[in-house]
């Protein structure tokens, strides 16, 4: 996705960091647009309920993401195939009709109040053959994540 289309990148003192990139590629349907964003930003973990049901309501308009933890984080995710007709969002969550498009992750450091954000968009993916591998990799990546621990005196 590092190519001549979009890329940003901001950041805020050590509290606050995103990458986004974006790809346009030609297809017979039409252009399609690819884009992975990345958030690295800090948040209480005693609100992290508020932060996950705003994300996934906000973009799925549920929440009912899956969550799972792994020795160091709790993973939130959710997918669904996402559409606009006109200005006005569609979302489907039936995967046997369609294959998700939009993939979300939310990542929350245990040890930590470090969360990661990632948001994986693959617009035109109708194919149900490949939702399935683009879940696995997407989910294979919010596994990987691992947060860098602070030094501590003791």
């Amino acid at each position: 996705m590092l190519h001549e289309n979009e890329q940003q990148y901001v950041k805020s003192d050590d509290f606050y960091e995103r990458w986004k990139a974006s790809s346009v590629k030609k297809h017979k349907k039409g252009d399609q647009l690819n884009y992975l964003q990345v958030e690295l930003s800090e948040s209480n973990p005693d609100d992290e309920s508020i932060y996950v049901e705003s994300l996934f309501k906000g973009e799925f308009g549920a929440n009912d993401p899956e969550k799972w933890e792994t020795a160091n984080t709790r993973i939130y995710f959710d997918a669904a195939y996402l559409y606009f007709k006109g200005t006005e969002q569609h979302v489907i969550h039936d995967k046997n009709k369609y294959a998700p498009n939009t993939y979300i992750g939310y990542v929350a450091d245990k040890y930590s109040n470090k969360v990661i954000e990632l948001w994986f968009d693959d617009s035109l993916n109708h194919q149900t053959n490949k939702g399935l591998e683009k879940r696995e990799w997407f989910v294979e990546i919010l596994n990987s994540i691992r947060f860098n621990q602070e030094n501590s005196s003791t």
